[in-house]
Parts: structure tokens; C-alpha cells; sequence
């Protein structure tokens, strides 16, 4: 009787340890999922992220093209009034004050 008193006890003991395993396992299991979540929704975020600096990066390009367009022409007129009014300017060098009120009328 004693042999089988201890057999009893060691199913007993092994089906107490493989318990405990398993529980470790969901255990385990349970915290590998949890991170996984986590790293799913840190990935979602940074994709909204990277979305949305792609989308302002867009607008600052289309609004900086059109800028470049309005400043091209801004200084070809820069450059004609300047030019018109470096003509003029050396042209009324070389006369007199009573010429060039002469020339108005």
C-alpha cells in the first residue's frame, strides 16, 4: 500500500506542475498578444502620422509652386520698371531743370 500512496502522490505532484504550466503558457500567451496589440496600434498611429506630414508636405509644395509662379512674374516687372525707370533717370541726367519741366508740358 505504501508504493501506491506514493505513486498517487506523484500524479498528483505532476498533474499540480503541469497546471501550473499551463497557466504560465496562458499567462504568457496572454502577454504576447497584449503586445502585439500595442505594436499594431503604434504602427497605425505612425502611419496616420507619416499621412498626415505627407499631406502638409503636399500643400506646402502646391502652395510654394504657385508662390514661385507669382514671384516670377513679380520680377520680370521688378525687372521692367526698373529697367524703365533707370532709362528715364539717364536720360534726365544730362538736362537741365528747365528742360525737363519743358518736356512735361
Amino acid at each position: 500500500m505504501n508504493l501506491y500512496g506514493f505513486q498517487s502522490f506523484m500524479y498528483l505532484a505532476i498533474g499540480i506542475a503541469v497546471l501550473w504550466i499551463a497557466a504560465f503558457l496562458c499567462w504568457a500567451l496572454y502577454e504576447l498578444a497584449k503586445i502585439l496589440h500595442q505594436a499594431n496600434v503604434v504602427l497605425h498611429e505612425t502611419r496616420d502620422k507619416i499621412k498626415k506630414i505627407e499631406q502638409a508636405l503636399t500643400s506646402i509644395k502646391e502652395h510654394l509652386g504657385s508662390v514661385s509662379q507669382y514671384a516670377s512674374i513679380l520680377a520680370s516687372a521688378g525687372k521692367a520698371a526698373s529697367s524703365y525707370f533707370g532709362n528715364k533717370k539717364a536720360k534726365t541726367k544730362n538736362k537741365t531743370l528747365k528742360e525737363i519741366l519743358e518736356e512735361e508740358d
